[in-house]
């Protein structure tokens, strides 16, 4: 456009019959007028009327070489073409010499000289509008031929190419979703489940990586606090790739009927395989190519779900599902085979094909202290860093080349539950049964680590413990996925007791529901007087014995673990609850139970000084924030996000509430 004002202006004079030594007057005008006239250009138009030669037309720009076509092919219309000749874009001949930038240049000062000529009646030269193409009639010119009566720009049914071209695309999708009327109803009935695999063949885990901050969760977080009193809300986001230490996977038949591993296809149960997925530990992905190629040697039937129609509500198959836990300081490999049976009366393994495929996954892998990953490759230019790839090593099975592992340990979940439970474990103990390794998983939380994984220096940076606090993850206890930066949230929770304990004077009594394994209360053991965690899962307070069984002997005594669920501990812990000044509450995705809603607005602030809420469903947050907010006796005093599961759309929230 700025390159064109130039070459407009000069052309409306000529064609209004100006002579070239007015033209030459009005030529300083037309430069001063022009926003950014490029040099090439100025030469162009400074000797357009007397001649180029061919060095001067060679040196010129495309955008100049465009103009003084056109100049050229308007000075022959006005002094060749008799009255009413009409010329197009096609009659400036040498517009095969420039480029699409050029040709654009070509289109924007035709377009003005037809308003000149429309405005002038007396002007010879009539500009028609056309496209320019290498014939008049080519296959390709017709391609780029507007129909008429098709929207213009500015329009409100208008669309771009790219909308055009998604708008294909997307009629082709739903061409491929419509059956073939040829095929019998059988065949489509078969085949209706795999069009939505097909259909959706990407990673649901990474749907928003390439923006994580911008999900839709995330914006509804934002425009949620926005509403409040509160407006310094915050949200980090740590690595994007390799976060995931822990993964339950589905096992489901693919096309052919054999085993594949992988999760679920959005709104169906149908399994995208993910051999490759970013998001995963390299452990993970190493454990279930060896666990995919395990069951196809020994014919491991995967599992299929029971239909409507089919009288047995247990399904078929044998391999339900298989989750891998990482144990982040070995990169040793948890993992635990989920089979469709009913657990052996007396412990043993009683099926052959299960303990044959107990002992091929055993075997193919390296032992716990064993070095499995290779150094980090040196960074190539157009990749972030190397990649790290895990060690392949050759048997004793003359030569033939076999992939290991670190094995960590071993494990059997028996569940043969009915078709409409969607549980991935049974957590009966009758039905866990240990093959190989240690117990469980140990993993210790370093704040100063934590807040490398983010350049933010607005993150918790609390004093450390004087002991360590080694965490115990056998499988059947929840286990953060993203632990590195869930340590964010505990730090945070950390500095925010220390300065409590700071401003309090007297005892400080701490109440932890939903508490898991205790990994937020544990960390605060060194703060309080007195720690009651609680959690409904039986096999948590075992856990949670080992740990405080490695504390100093003084903090001991004042830990506590109650295996309740919290509206249990509400009901029943009323007078524990009534002398804690700090409750932490980390709920799952539905959120806070209705009691415990109400004991916090009704009878929690009498003694109650700080409730620490971590929340990894947002819409279950922002009703429980209303309500305690709404009941006038508590406000927002501190609330952040973190980016738990980068490609997600799902953010993971802090938030204190204090008195008023």
């Amino acid at each position: 456009r700025a390159d064109s004002t130039s070459a407009l202006l000069v052309l409306a004079l000529k064609l209004q019959g100006h002579s070239n030594s007015e033209l030459s007057a009005a030529r300083p005008q037309c430069f001063a007028s022009s926003l950014q006239p490029g040099q090439a250009m100025r030469r162009s138009l400074s000797l357009s009327l007397s001649g180029v030669d061919d060095a001067t037309e060679q040196a010129a720009s495309d955008d100049g070489r465009a103009t003084l076509y056109t100049l050229r092919a308007s000075r022959t219309a006005l002094t060749a073409s008799p009255p009413g000749t009409s010329a197009t874009r096609r009659d400036v001949t040498p517009f095969r010499k420039v480029s699409w930038r050029g040709r654009a240049a070509v289109d924007r000062s035709l377009r003005i000289v037809r308003k000149v000529a429309s405005r002038d009646p007396s002007s010879r030269l009539q500009v028609t509008p056309g496209r320019m193409g290498k014939g008049k009639n080519t296959a390709a010119d017709r391609k780029r031929r507007v129909p008429p009566g098709a929207p213009k720009p500015g329009d409100p049914d208008f669309l771009t190419p790219t909308q055009l071209r998604n708008r294909r695309k997307r009629k082709a999708r739903k061409r491929g979703k419509e059956e073939d009327p040829s095929k019998s109803s059988e065949e489509q009935q078969q085949n209706g489940q795999k069009n939505s695999a097909t259909l959706n063949k990407v990673d649901p885990s990474t749907r928003y990586l390439a923006k994580p901050l911008a999900c839709p969760v995330v914006k509804s977080a934002k425009q949620f606090w926005r509403t409040t009193s509160y407006d310094g809300f915050k949200v980090y986001l740590g690595e994007t790739q390799r976060w995931r230490t822990v993964s339950k996977l589905a096992v489901r038949p693919d096309e052919d009927g054999k085993v594949t591993i992988g999760l679920f296809a959005p709104n169906s149960h149908d399994v995208l395989p993910l051999p490759k997925c970013r998001m995963h530990h390299p452990s993970i992905n190493k454990a279930v190519e060896v666990i995919t190629k395990a069951c196809h040697s020994l014919s491991v039937v995967p599992y299929r779900e029971a239909g409507k129609s089919d009288e047995d509500d247990k399904g078929s198959g044998q391999l339900r599902y298989v989750a891998v836990n990482v144990e982040r300081s070995t990169g040793a490999a948890q993992i635990t085979l989920v089979w469709n049976e009913s657990p052996p009366s007396d412990g043993a393994i009683d099926n052959p094909l299960l303990r044959k495929l107990a002992s091929k996954i055993v075997s193919s892998s390296t032992a716990s202290s064993a070095e499995v990953e290779e150094p980090p490759k040196k960074r190539r230019r157009g990749r972030r860093g190397g990649k790290t790839e895990l060690k392949s090593t050759r048997a004793n099975d003359g030569g033939k080349q076999t992939t290991t592992f670190k094995l960590h340990s071993l494990w059997i979940n028996y569940h043969n539950s009915w078709k409409h439970s969607n549980a991935v474990f049974a957590f009966d103990s009758k039905c866990w049964k240990r093959v190989e390794g240690p117990s469980a998983v140990v993993e210790h939380l370093k704040f100063e680590n934590a807040r490398q994984l983010t350049n933010s220096d607005s993150l918790a940076d609390p004093a450390p413990l004087d002991f360590k606090v080694p965490l115990h993850f056998p499988p059947n206890v929840f286990r953060q996925a993203n632990l590195c930066f869930f340590t964010c949230i505990v730090a945070r929770i950390r500095e925010r007791t220390i300065k409590l304990k700071e401003d309090e004077v007297g005892d400080l009594i701490c109440t932890e529901l939903y508490g898991g394994v205790g990994t937020i209360g544990l960390h605060l053991s060194d703060l309080v007087t007195y720690l009651v965690s609680s959690d409904e899962n039986p096999n948590n307070n075992t856990c949670f014995t080992k740990t405080v069984r490695e504390f100093p002997p003084e903090v001991q005594s004042k830990l506590e673990y109650k295996r309740k669920d919290a509206t249990a501990m509400v009901r029943s812990e009323k007078e524990m609850l009534s002398r804690s000044q700090v409750l932490i509450v980390d709920p799952p995705r539905k959120g806070l139970d209705e009691e415990v809603v109400d004991y916090i607005c009704t009878g929690g602030h009498e003694q109650l000084k700080l409730v620490a809420y971590v929340s990894c469903g947002f819409k279950a947050f922002e009703r429980d924030c209303k309500k305690i907010t709404g009941s006038g006796k508590w406000r927002v005093e501190f609330a952040e996000g973190y980016i738990l599961f980068p490609g997600s759309d799902a953010i993971e929230t802090l938030a204190f509430f204090v008195p008023m």
